[in-house]
């Protein structure tokens, strides 16, 4: 009696390791066969700003009125077939109000418009298989920045320009600035320079408008402003006006 009891009791036991493992191998072959037909092995949007002046690419941010390409790589497998271009749909949406739908265009061309006061542009893609209704989805932030100006102190003897640390010796006499400025969408000769050195207009080199050149001349030794008023005549959205320090040193 105990014996069958026992026996019972074994019986039991390897009826439940049984299902156990008939459990753990279903979920196995479900997930590997799953993940067999449909795996993402990496989706990347990038862009790039199309209009921005040669001399600002080093700093190629969007502003108001950039134009910006924007594209996807990806590789995507299903059924053991890397998937192109021809076998999925893209639908591109640029938040928060615009969205394109676009059929086999892994590239489009937006134009940013500031006037609606966006600090960034949130970009996302949702790519679709056409074989088996898989849906892919990858989404970017964009940052919109404000223009932006840098001094430079040129140095009429070597023909160079360098950063500017705000201080002028007296000894110098005439000194000349050039202004670099950085995030519009005109060359620089092209954009509204309005200097004024201590509250005082001067004007700008007719040759370059973003140069500038005064004469300390008896000014006292210390701190004076040096104001720019920097504007595209083409884009009344892009504008700065900005104030620097400069020490006037023996």
């Amino acid at each position: 009696m105990k014996n069958d009891r026992e026996k019972l009791k074994m019986r039991k036991s390897l009826g439940s390791f049984a299902f156990f493992v008939v459990i753990f191998t279903f979920s196995f072959l479900l997930f590997y066969f799953e993940a067999a037909h449909a795996q993402t092995q990496f989706i990347n949007i990038s862009w790039k700003v199309l209009n921005a002046p040669h001399e600002q690419t080093v700093k190629n941010l969007p502003v108001d009125a950039s134009t910006i390409a924007i594209g996807v790589t990806y590789k995507i497998v299903e059924q053991k077939k890397v998937l192109t271009d021809a076998d999925v749909d893209f639908t591109w949406r640029i938040e928060p109000d615009r969205e394109y739908v676009i059929p086999n265009a892994p590239v489009f061309v937006l134009s940013v418009d500031r006037m609606q006061g966006q600090n960034s542009l949130t970009v996302s893609l949702q790519i679709k298989s056409k074989g088996t209704g898989n849906v892919y989805q990858k989404s970017i932030v964009i940052p919109i920045v404000d223009p932006e100006v840098v001094l430079l102190k040129y140095d009429r003897s070597l023909d160079l320009s360098y950063p500017f640390d705000g201080f002028i010796s007296r000894s110098a006499r005439v000194f000349d600035i050039i202004a670099r400025p950085f995030y519009f969408t005109s060359e620089s000769e092209l954009l509204n320079y309005s200097w004024r050195f201590n509250g005082q207009y001067i004007m700008g080199s007719p040759q370059k408008p973003q140069m500038v050149s005064f004469d300390i001349g008896e000014n006292p030794l210390g701190r004076y402003e040096l104001s720019l008023d920097l504007s595209n005549l083409r884009r009344v959205a892009q504008y700065l006006i900005k104030t620097f320090t400069i020490t006037i040193t023996q």
